[in-house]
């Protein structure tokens, strides 16, 4: 469906009612992205579409609303993530972190530190590699 806006009224609904909107990488003046389209009207509300939804990001936008009559207000940021980001990724250390210890030369290292897998906050998302480097 998209990120929804929320609903904007003018206080002079008579003669003066919102009748634009569009998205802007800018809060002064409208500068259009090329990856998200102007919200779109869907039963009662506005909706922001990415222009290309397989891609794994996170937008940030606002958006120009306009009244009959030019007066207009920008509202946001907004932030819109599509798929699986960084944003999404969750790390924790262990409880048991050391960040340094004496080792000896042939000492036992099994056991030293277990490195805890990160956690998503995204119920579709998943971890498709786990690498220590």
């Amino acid at each position: 469906m998209g990120f929804k806006i929320p609903r904007f009224y003018s206080s002079y609904q008579v003669g003066c009612p919102v009748d634009s909107w569009d998205t802007s990488i800018s809060n002064t003046v409208v500068d259009k992205p090329s990856y998200l389209n102007n919200p779109v009207l869907y039963e009662a509300d506005h909706y922001v579409k990415p222009t290309d939804n397989t891609l794994h990001r996170d937008y940030q936008f606002y958006v120009r609303i306009m009244a009959t009559g030019g007066s207009f207000k920008f509202v946001g940021p907004y932030e819109l993530t599509t798929g699986c980001t960084f944003s999404s990724l969750k790390f924790t250390d262990s409880s048991n972190f050391i960040s340094n210890a004496a080792i000896a030369v042939g000492g036992n290292v099994t056991n030293f530190y277990t490195f805890v897998p990160p956690s998503l906050s995204l119920s579709y998302c998943s971890i498709t590699q786990n690498q220590i480097v």
